[in-house]
Protein backbone atom coordinates (compact mmCIF):
# COMPACT_ATOMS: atom_id res chain seq x y z
CA UNK A 1 0.00 0.00 0.00
CA UNK A 2 1.14 3.37 -1.03
CA UNK A 3 -0.32 4.99 2.05
CA UNK A 4 1.96 2.91 4.38
CA UNK A 5 4.90 4.82 3.13
CA UNK A 6 3.69 7.98 4.79
CA UNK A 7 2.66 6.12 8.32
CA UNK A 8 -1.09 7.10 7.85
CA UNK A 9 -3.01 3.95 7.88
CA UNK A 10 -6.69 3.77 8.08
CA UNK A 11 -8.62 0.81 9.17
CA UNK A 12 -5.98 -1.34 11.61
CA UNK A 13 -6.42 -2.30 15.01
CA UNK A 14 -3.78 -4.00 17.62
CA UNK A 15 -4.48 -7.93 18.43
CA UNK A 16 -2.47 -8.92 21.04
CA UNK A 17 -2.67 -12.50 21.94
CA UNK A 18 -3.77 -14.07 25.33
CA UNK A 19 -2.45 -16.73 25.10
CA UNK A 20 -1.12 -18.47 28.37
CA UNK A 21 3.47 -19.27 28.39
CA UNK A 22 4.79 -22.61 28.19
CA UNK A 23 7.39 -23.74 30.41
CA UNK A 24 10.64 -22.95 27.62
CA UNK A 25 12.72 -26.13 27.37
CA UNK A 26 15.95 -25.53 28.11
CA UNK A 27 19.57 -26.71 26.19
CA UNK A 28 23.10 -24.66 25.20
CA UNK A 29 23.39 -23.30 22.40
CA UNK A 30 26.79 -23.53 20.12
CA UNK A 31 28.09 -19.66 19.51
CA UNK A 32 31.15 -18.57 17.65
CA UNK A 33 30.79 -15.35 19.50
CA UNK A 34 30.22 -13.98 22.87
CA UNK A 35 26.90 -12.23 23.90
CA UNK A 36 27.17 -8.36 23.84
CA UNK A 37 24.07 -6.15 25.37
CA UNK A 38 23.26 -2.67 24.07
CA UNK A 39 20.59 -0.60 24.55
CA UNK A 40 18.78 -3.41 27.23
CA UNK A 41 18.61 -5.84 24.50
CA UNK A 42 21.51 -8.60 23.87
CA UNK A 43 22.45 -9.68 20.56
CA UNK A 44 24.45 -13.29 20.34
CA UNK A 45 25.90 -15.05 16.98
CA UNK A 46 26.30 -15.81 14.72
CA UNK A 47 24.62 -18.90 15.70
CA UNK A 48 25.85 -22.48 14.74
CA UNK A 49 25.27 -26.21 15.39
CA UNK A 50 22.00 -27.59 16.55
CA UNK A 51 20.77 -31.07 15.30
CA UNK A 52 20.51 -30.16 12.13
CA UNK A 53 23.75 -27.73 11.39
CA UNK A 54 21.47 -25.01 9.61
CA UNK A 55 19.12 -21.89 10.48
CA UNK A 56 15.73 -22.73 9.77
CA UNK A 57 14.60 -21.11 6.47
CA UNK A 58 17.79 -20.80 5.40
CA UNK A 59 18.95 -19.63 2.19
CA UNK A 60 17.67 -22.51 -0.60
CA UNK A 61 20.65 -23.10 -2.42
CA UNK A 62 24.40 -21.23 -2.14
CA UNK A 63 23.96 -17.38 -1.31
CA UNK A 64 28.05 -17.12 -1.88
CA UNK A 65 27.23 -17.25 -5.28
CA UNK A 66 25.35 -14.00 -5.12
CA UNK A 67 28.25 -12.59 -3.48
CA UNK A 68 26.08 -12.45 -0.02
CA UNK A 69 26.57 -13.78 3.66
CA UNK A 70 23.77 -15.57 5.41
CA UNK A 71 24.08 -15.63 9.22
CA UNK A 72 21.46 -16.29 12.42
CA UNK A 73 21.59 -14.04 15.45
CA UNK A 74 19.69 -14.68 19.04
CA UNK A 75 18.43 -11.54 20.59
CA UNK A 76 16.65 -11.26 23.91
CA UNK A 77 15.55 -8.73 26.22
CA UNK A 78 12.64 -6.86 28.18
CA UNK A 79 10.22 -5.72 25.42
CA UNK A 80 7.16 -3.55 26.35
CA UNK A 81 3.52 -3.77 25.52
CA UNK A 82 1.66 -0.88 24.15
CA UNK A 83 -1.08 0.86 25.49
CA UNK A 84 -3.83 3.63 23.96
CA UNK A 85 -2.98 7.12 25.88
CA UNK A 86 -5.75 8.08 28.25
CA UNK A 87 -8.70 9.14 26.34
CA UNK A 88 -7.49 7.60 22.79
CA UNK A 89 -9.41 5.01 21.07
CA UNK A 90 -8.00 3.28 18.15
CA UNK A 91 -10.16 4.89 15.58
CA UNK A 92 -10.50 2.97 12.20
CA UNK A 93 -9.15 6.57 10.86
CA UNK A 94 -5.13 4.83 11.85
CA UNK A 95 -4.76 8.39 14.06
CA UNK A 96 -3.37 6.65 17.26
CA UNK A 97 -1.40 7.69 20.28
CA UNK A 98 0.09 4.89 22.02
CA UNK A 99 2.17 4.67 25.04
CA UNK A 100 3.77 2.41 26.57
CA UNK A 101 2.59 -0.47 29.30
CA UNK A 102 4.03 -3.37 31.30
CA UNK A 103 7.26 -5.06 30.17
CA UNK A 104 8.20 -9.31 29.98
CA UNK A 105 11.90 -10.78 29.09
CA UNK A 106 11.59 -12.20 25.61
CA UNK A 107 14.57 -14.64 23.27
CA UNK A 108 14.46 -14.69 19.37
CA UNK A 109 16.13 -15.39 16.43
CA UNK A 110 16.62 -13.20 12.92
CA UNK A 111 18.33 -13.96 9.83
CA UNK A 112 20.85 -11.48 7.81
CA UNK A 113 21.77 -11.36 4.75
CA UNK A 114 24.23 -9.24 3.31
CA UNK A 115 26.58 -8.53 0.66
CA UNK A 116 30.22 -9.84 1.09
CA UNK A 117 31.34 -6.89 -0.52
CA UNK A 118 30.73 -3.90 1.06
CA UNK A 119 31.10 -1.76 -2.05
CA UNK A 120 28.21 -3.71 -3.24
CA UNK A 121 25.64 -2.45 -0.31
CA UNK A 122 23.33 0.17 -1.58
CA UNK A 123 23.05 1.16 2.28
CA UNK A 124 19.71 -0.06 2.77
CA UNK A 125 18.39 -2.90 4.63
CA UNK A 126 14.83 -4.80 3.91
CA UNK A 127 13.76 -6.10 7.91
CA UNK A 128 11.13 -8.59 6.90
CA UNK A 129 8.07 -9.04 10.11
CA UNK A 130 8.53 -12.97 9.14
CA UNK A 131 4.88 -14.58 9.13
CA UNK A 132 4.04 -17.14 11.39
CA UNK A 133 0.30 -17.78 9.74
CA UNK A 134 1.12 -21.92 9.25
CA UNK A 135 2.60 -22.34 12.86
CA UNK A 136 6.53 -21.56 12.01
CA UNK A 137 8.61 -18.73 10.98
CA UNK A 138 8.41 -18.42 7.40
CA UNK A 139 9.99 -15.34 4.83
CA UNK A 140 8.10 -14.50 2.10
CA UNK A 141 9.99 -11.46 0.20
CA UNK A 142 13.51 -12.35 0.25
CA UNK A 143 13.39 -12.57 -3.70
CA UNK A 144 16.15 -11.92 -6.63
CA UNK A 145 16.45 -8.04 -7.33
CA UNK A 146 16.85 -8.08 -3.59
CA UNK A 147 20.47 -9.49 -4.15
CA UNK A 148 20.73 -8.23 -7.58
CA UNK A 149 20.46 -4.81 -6.48
CA UNK A 150 23.07 -4.87 -3.36
CA UNK A 151 19.99 -4.52 -0.64
CA UNK A 152 20.63 -6.45 2.62
CA UNK A 153 17.80 -8.43 3.65
CA UNK A 154 16.96 -9.17 7.61
CA UNK A 155 14.00 -11.46 8.48
CA UNK A 156 13.38 -11.03 12.06
CA UNK A 157 10.58 -13.75 14.05
CA UNK A 158 8.50 -10.85 16.51
CA UNK A 159 5.56 -13.60 17.17
CA UNK A 160 5.10 -16.59 19.20
CA UNK A 161 3.88 -19.07 16.83
CA UNK A 162 6.99 -18.94 15.47
CA UNK A 163 8.66 -20.31 18.62
CA UNK A 164 6.42 -23.07 19.47
CA UNK A 165 3.90 -23.41 16.53
CA UNK A 166 -0.05 -24.69 17.02
CA UNK A 167 -0.51 -26.78 20.31
CA UNK A 168 -1.58 -29.81 17.74
CA UNK A 169 1.11 -30.86 15.86
CA UNK A 170 3.86 -28.24 16.74
CA UNK A 171 6.25 -27.02 14.21
CA UNK A 172 7.69 -23.77 15.75
CA UNK A 173 11.41 -24.08 16.12
CA UNK A 174 11.85 -25.72 19.66
CA UNK A 175 10.34 -28.23 18.13
CA UNK A 176 11.80 -28.45 14.96
CA UNK A 177 15.75 -28.03 16.30
CA UNK A 178 15.79 -28.03 20.37
CA UNK A 179 19.31 -28.12 20.34
CA UNK A 180 19.93 -24.80 18.51
CA UNK A 181 16.37 -22.87 19.68
CA UNK A 182 15.18 -24.70 23.17
CA UNK A 183 16.10 -21.13 24.87
CA UNK A 184 13.76 -19.15 22.67
CA UNK A 185 10.90 -17.35 23.96
CA UNK A 186 8.09 -15.41 23.46
CA UNK A 187 5.14 -15.05 25.81
CA UNK A 188 2.86 -13.68 23.85
CA UNK A 189 2.15 -11.63 20.68
CA UNK A 190 1.30 -8.12 22.62
CA UNK A 191 5.06 -8.01 22.47
CA UNK A 192 5.78 -8.40 18.86
CA UNK A 193 5.94 -5.09 18.24
CA UNK A 194 8.76 -3.89 20.39
CA UNK A 195 10.65 -7.02 19.61
CA UNK A 196 10.60 -5.46 15.91
CA UNK A 197 12.02 -2.42 16.85
CA UNK A 198 15.15 -3.63 19.34
CA UNK A 199 15.70 -5.69 16.05
CA UNK A 200 16.17 -2.96 13.91
CA UNK A 201 17.91 -0.74 16.04
CA UNK A 202 20.09 -4.17 16.30
CA UNK A 203 21.03 -3.61 12.84
CA UNK A 204 20.03 -0.07 11.59
CA UNK A 205 22.20 3.16 11.32
CA UNK A 206 22.66 4.17 14.95
CA UNK A 207 23.92 0.38 16.13
CA UNK A 208 27.15 0.00 18.10
CA UNK A 209 29.71 -1.52 15.90
CA UNK A 210 32.01 -2.45 18.54
CA UNK A 211 31.29 -5.99 19.55
CA UNK A 212 29.61 -8.13 17.69
CA UNK A 213 27.78 -6.54 14.79
CA UNK A 214 25.00 -8.50 12.85
CA UNK A 215 25.79 -6.13 9.70
CA UNK A 216 29.44 -6.77 9.67
CA UNK A 217 30.47 -3.05 9.77
CA UNK A 218 28.28 -1.89 6.48
CA UNK A 219 27.01 1.77 6.45
CA UNK A 220 23.43 1.07 6.61
CA UNK A 221 21.72 4.28 5.77
CA UNK A 222 18.02 3.36 5.66
CA UNK A 223 15.61 0.98 7.05
CA UNK A 224 12.77 -0.56 4.97
CA UNK A 225 9.98 -2.94 6.94
CA UNK A 226 8.25 -5.14 5.31
CA UNK A 227 5.30 -7.65 5.94
CA UNK A 228 2.57 -9.60 4.34
CA UNK A 229 -0.92 -11.11 4.95
CA UNK A 230 -0.97 -11.77 8.48
CA UNK A 231 2.57 -9.62 9.13
CA UNK A 232 1.19 -7.28 6.94
CA UNK A 233 -1.71 -6.31 9.12
CA UNK A 234 0.60 -6.09 12.48
CA UNK A 235 3.21 -3.90 10.50
CA UNK A 236 0.38 -1.60 9.59
CA UNK A 237 -0.74 -1.35 13.28
CA UNK A 238 2.87 -0.99 14.22
CA UNK A 239 2.89 2.22 11.27
CA UNK A 240 -0.25 3.52 13.42
CA UNK A 241 0.74 3.27 16.52
CA UNK A 242 4.71 2.54 16.83
CA UNK A 243 6.32 4.12 14.33
CA UNK A 244 5.03 7.62 15.42
CA UNK A 245 6.77 7.20 18.64
CA UNK A 246 9.96 5.20 18.12
CA UNK A 247 10.94 6.69 14.55
CA UNK A 248 12.51 3.48 13.45
CA UNK A 249 11.86 2.84 9.78
CA UNK A 250 12.37 5.06 6.60
CA UNK A 251 9.71 3.16 4.67
CA UNK A 252 6.56 0.86 5.76
CA UNK A 253 5.58 -1.76 2.93
CA UNK A 254 2.96 -4.44 3.28
CA UNK A 255 1.59 -7.05 0.73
Amino acid sequence: LAAALTFSIGAVKIFPMTVQAAEVPQSEIQNSKEATTHGGFTVTGPITGGEHGWAFGCYFGDISKLGYIEEEYFLEGEAQHYQPAEGTKLTENGMWTLEAADTAPYKTRFIVRRPKDPDKFNGIVIVEWANVSGGYDLSLVSTPGIYDEGFAYVSVMTQRNGVYGFEENPQGLVYWDEERYGSLNIPDDGLSYDIFTQAARAIGPDRPKTGIDPMGGLDVKMLFAMGESQSGGRLLSYANGIQPIENTFDAIITL
